[in-house]
């Protein structure tokens, strides 16, 4: 048995997924399909004479695809929580006009290809872009927006004092390990549980100020706390939310701040 598809100017949504899969994957294949009330799933093998009419169908689309890229995550230390949005991957069929409108996921929208815009909340924002052509077909994409907490992206990184886990000062009580990890700048510590166990770091402000103390850290455990002293003098204790394990494997790191995310303390 065999199969045959054709992708047209005013194609339905079965088509968009086909479109997608061989105008912008890496395999020309169809993973999943659905008709006639079921779903199911085939493969179809390519063979090399196939290829020139790939690279045709991408040279010159029939249908509009979105692209806003893939998902996003706005960068610690950016200074600014406004980001740049991209449109620009999206496949256009030669001879059509494009219009591009973006629907944050956080109740604003705007229109173009290349636009900018500061969320006011931490978080995972669900955001769409919509390309519409001049023959009136459109595509839609959603993608996830990772927003960090605010103090993080907004920190500019020049005024920040970066201290690696590992160039521990002292430590007692016990001895904390220095392993690598996943995502990890340097070393994480670990071993860092035994009842009366503290470690030491030397921290040196850029300048004169007021300064808030944050942390990455990742853990596994449903209660990890512990409790914090400024040169000598309690500065307050901090619980960590489980992050989902100990970036073995993955990345599981997550930032916090002392006092909380929301209101984070500021140090003398």
């Amino acid at each position: 048995m065999g199969y045959a598809y054709r992708l047209t100017q005013k194609a339905g949504q079965p088509d968009k997924k086909l479109a997608r899969h061989l105008l912008k994957g890496t395999e020309p294949a169809i993973q999943a399909m659905s008709g006639m009330g079921k779903s199911f799933s085939m493969y179809i093998r390519v063979t090399p004479h196939i290829m020139g009419l790939l690279a045709e169908l991408r040279e010159k689309p029939p249908v509009p695809l979105a692209d806003p890229g893939g998902d996003k995550t706005a960068l610690p230390f950016a200074g600014t929580a406004e980001m740049t949005l991209d449109a620009s991957a999206s496949t256009i069929p030669a001879g059509l006009r494009a219009t591009y409108h973006w629907d944050f996921g956080d109740g604003q929208k705007a229109d173009g290809k290349v636009v900018k815009h500061a969320y006011a909340k931490a978080g995972k924002h669900l955001a769409t872009l919509t390309v519409s052509t001049s023959d009136g077909d459109s595509d839609t994409q959603p993608f996830t927006v990772s927003v960090p907490p605010l103090w993080l992206v907004t920190a500019d990184k020049k005024a920040v004092a970066l201290i690696e886990a590992e160039s521990i000062v002292e430590q007692g009580g016990g001895k904390v390990e220095s392993p690598e990890r996943v995502a990890c700048s340097g070393k994480m510590i670990t071993k860092w549980a035994a009842a009366g166990q503290w470690v030491e770091w030397k921290i040196t402000a850029p300048a004169d100020g007021r300064y808030l103390l944050a942390f990455k850290y990742c853990t596994a455990d449903d209660d990890t706390r512990r409790t914090i002293s400024l040169d000598g003098a309690p500065a307050g204790e901090l619980a960590f939310p489980k992050t989902g394990g100990f970036s073995t494997n993955q990345d599981n790191w997550r930032h916090l701040a002392l006092g909380g995310d929301e209101k984070p303390t500021l140090l003398p």
